[in-house]
């Protein structure tokens, strides 16, 4: 192969990684967010952490919620007359420590993705 040639394949290799590269940041900036105040491109680790503390208040917020409709419906079973409604109180309750233990699930993959993010940096 001579120089030119060799020039040729190089130019061509070089255009193909410039359009790989460009692609990539497409990607990314879709993974970002379009609205994003910030410039430039962030850590992949910095993205893990943002959705895991996104993820950790949702769960917190779930939690919490999940609590109080229990407390409402144990304060209710125990306030209401009507022994036909004592059920539909219980179904209350059992649903939200459903709720409850679903987010275990959650609680559990912050912890992993956060490992990840641990060894990654």
């Amino acid at each position: 192969m001579d120089n030119q040639q060799q020039q040729d394949a190089l130019n061509k290799e070089v255009v193909k990684l410039f359009k790989y590269i460009q692609a990539m940041r497409r990607e990314l900036a879709v993974v970002k967010g379009l609205d994003s105040k910030e410039g430039g491109f962030r850590s992949v680790a910095d993205q893990l952490n943002e959705t895991v503390d996104a993820a950790r208040s949702a769960t917190e917020n779930i939690r919490e919620f999940a609590g109080n409709i229990a407390s409402v419906s144990q304060y209710l079973s125990s306030s209401v007359k009507y022994q036909g409604a004592l059920q539909y109180f219980e179904t209350i309750l059992q649903q939200a420590e459903a709720i409850l233990d679903a987010t275990q699930f959650q609680k559990e993959m912050e912890l992993r993705v956060s490992n990840i993010v641990q060894t990654m940096n």
